[in-house]
């Protein structure tokens, strides 16, 4: 092999063995470019921002490159206004920086409802539509007046209040009813078994008052059941009436009892009705 051929052959293997290099350069390049740009294994542990406010997010955020969305607020007169009650991703879970911090914090101000127009709607009608818009109702007073049942004013805190005007979420209206040209009886409706809730809807809806209620015992977030009403289920009574109740949260008990009186009460209320017209009481059958 000639010299020139030789010198030739080392300039091959060295322009190989320099694109090996250059190739492994550029891969290393690449991958730690890489690395930065995904910050791979790159965790940091999130504080517990729950009773905090605001303000300790968002200098968090910054520091560490974070982003926060505000996804709702709640009203908790119990809590610091502004304060963080709820976060996405958990306290003290580890995360990569870039990621967003959803929080939900306690409103400013308190929550409000719309006072919508219940004037010359039925008792019935004017009670779904306070709940549906929030609102609950207080009692229910029966005046004179020649459209029976019908509303003629809505009080709040004895005080008339007109349509649109704004209240707080969940407060409790009076609402004012005629009772037409004489007194107005109905049969009382059967409530044993069923929840407080539901059991005060359905008084209201019939155009009664929730009177004294007595509980077997306080027990925090539980859910009560009726097992005992006064006036009894099916008896007849001025409209207006209040309905006292007595709850316990034993609801095993009660079920079988709601059982056993509904056949009684489907035969009971023909023959109360049948009394009510019978003594010429004007009966209301809405």
């Amino acid at each position: 092999m000639s010299f020139r051929n030789l010198l030739k052959k080392k300039y091959f293997y060295v322009n190989v063995l320099l694109a090996v290099v250059v190739l492994i350069a550029i891969i290393f390049i690449v991958l730690l470019w890489m690395k930065n740009y995904t910050r791979h294994n790159e965790n940091i542990e999130i504080p517990d921002f729950i009773g905090k406010q605001m303000d300790s997010l968002i200098e968090y955020a910054e520091t560490n490159n974070m982003r926060y969305v505000i996804m709702d607020s709640i009203f908790d007169d119990e809590k610091p206004k502004g304060s963080i009650v709820l976060q996405n991703p958990q306290p003290y879970a580890h995360i990569k920086t870039g990621r967003t911090i959803y929080v939900s914090i306690v409103a400013q101000a308190p929550e409000m409802s719309v006072v919508p127009n219940l004037i010359n709607l039925s008792v019935r009608q004017g009670i779904n539509i306070l709940k549906s818009n929030d609102l609950k109702v207080e009692k229910i007073e029966f005046i004179e007046g020649f459209d029976r049942n019908s509303i003629q004013q809505v009080l709040f805190k004895g005080k008339n209040i007109a349509e649109g005007e704004k209240v707080l979420k969940n407060s409790a209206l009076t609402i004012i009813a005629s009772k037409g040209d004489r007194q107005q009886y109905k049969l009382v409706p059967n409530i044993i078994g069923i929840t407080e809730e539901e059991a005060i809807n359905i008084i209201h809806s019939n155009s009664f008052n929730v009177g004294k209620i007595e509980r077997d015992q306080i027990t925090n977030n539980a859910q009560y059941f009726v097992y005992y009403q006064t006036p009894a289920k099916n008896s007849a009574q001025l409209l207006g009436t209040p309905i006292n109740l007595k709850l316990t949260i034993q609801k095993s008990e009660i079920e079988k009892l709601h059982e056993e009186t509904l056949l009684i009460d489907s035969t009971l209320s023909n023959n109360y009705e049948d009394s009510i017209l019978n003594n010429d009481l004007d009966f209301q059958d809405e």
